[in-house]
């Protein structure tokens, strides 16, 4: 675990600019980093205590895989969350127009070609051979979680 004030401060701001594009109202800033190792994926995971906001960056790339802020989830326990995403809350064509500038600025990554499969309050952007983006929204539409997942698995 390492301390905001010990940290290189490139990218603690590009974690920070990562949850303001992502677009949530409320941000609670971030209070450590983690060194992260699962499989082959290597990040920085920059969270706060709750870990209601957390941010993944590759420690070899500087590349951004995954902003999260669970201040974005407004339903209120499993009821809610059925009724509110019983019928998928945006088209495809929607959902695509919302994610097309976020993704861009997050992961550099363009849309243009992506299909995309609606479950619940997920939607995943899948393309044969490229990142797969999988981004979660809440009751009003808005995006709270975009992760990116390489197709060879790994993020570093």
């Amino acid at each position: 675990m390492y301390s905001l004030k010990d940290f290189k401060a490139a990218l603690t701001n590009k974690a920070h600019r990562s949850l303001k594009t992502l677009g949530m109202t409320t941000i609670k800033p971030f209070e450590y980093v983690l060194r992260q190792q699962e499989g082959k994926d290597t990040v920085w995971n920059f969270r706060d205590d709750n870990e209601l906001n957390n941010v993944l960056i590759g420690i070899k790339t500087g590349k951004v895989w995954s902003v999260k802020s669970e201040y974005g989830m407004d339903w209120d326990g499993d009821k809610d969350f059925a009724k509110a995403f019983a019928k998928p809350k945006l088209s495809k064509t929607q959902v695509l127009a919302a994610a097309k500038s976020k993704v861009q600025s997050l992961f550099g990554i363009n849309l243009k070609g992506y299909t995309v499969k609606i479950k619940d309050n997920v939607y995943t952007f899948s393309k044969k051979g490229a990142i797969t983006v999988v981004g979660k929204i809440n009751k009003k539409g808005a995006f709270y979680s975009l992760e990116a997942k390489p197709a060879n698995g790994v993020r570093n």
